[in-house]
Formats: C-alpha cells, structure tokens, sequence
C-alpha cells in the first residue's frame, strides 16, 4: 500500500499533517488531517527528533518508525526554512517487505543435538533453595 503525508503551515499559526493512503490504483484517500500548534512543534524541535515524534503521534496518527523519522525530519526542514508551500512525502509498504530468509539447512552435529533427549529445569526449587534441579529422563 502506498501512502502520502502532506505537510505545511496553515493559516492558522499551526502546522498540518494530512495523510493519505491508495486504496485503488494511483487514487489516493484522506485518512487523516490534524493541526498542531506551532508553539507545540518548535518545541519540540528544540529538543530533537524524539519530542518531534512524540508530538506528532497520537492515537490517530502512528505511522510505522521509518515513515515517522522521515515526517519528524520533513517538519524540522519546514520550520528551518520557513517553507510556506505544503511539502508531500511519500512512501510505499512494498519497499519495506522483508523477504523471507532462505531454507538454512542445518549441520549434522546440530542435528544430532536435536535428537539427544532435553534437559528439563525444575525451576520450582530455585526459589526455596537457590540451586535449579535439573532432570535428565530416565532411558529404558
């Protein structure tokens, strides 16, 4: 799924954040629109990326780690350089897909550990008594 955040200044001494997901092929949807105070956002641009973050994210708005250090540093360049037009940021899920890694064929000798029969931990004496006991099964 793609997304877009569209950010700017508004007239109303405040900064807004518009975001917009793709639900069919290139149309995109409102999904959400706030307004922050800019008294808020400078704020916290003062004490860095972290408090940027925390000032954006609500229980609305969340968006996944890369996309929110991207906005958090999208906002920083809007206010650094009084940028009056909206600025859009856009991103696509697919290129954070992590492929699944490959079939990882194991040795022998870790199989062979596999097979070997578990220690069991009786971890109700460790308490009372400060020493686990360990149980190895009994073989017929």
């Amino acid at each position: 799924m793609k997304q877009k955040f569209i950010m700017g200044k508004n007239n109303k001494n405040g900064l807004e954040i518009q975001e917009y997901s793709e639900l069919e092929k290139d149309q995109f949807f409102l999904v959400y629109t706030h307004v922050y105070d800019s008294e808020e956002i400078e704020s916290a641009i003062e004490k860095g990326n972290k408090d940027i973050i925390e000032t954006l994210r609500n229980d609305n708005f969340f968006p996944y780690r890369n996309y929110i250090d991207q906005i958090a540093e999208t906002v920083k360049e809007i206010y650094a350089s009084n940028i009056e037009n909206s600025v859009e940021v856009s991103f696509d899920d697919q290129e954070y897909n992590i492929e699944e890694p490959e079939e990882v064929e194991l040795s022998d000798e870790i199989e062979k550990l596999l097979e070997e029969d578990v220690v069991s931990t009786d971890v109700t004496n460790i308490e009372n008594e400060g020493v686990a006991k360990t149980n190895k099964p009994q073989k017929d």
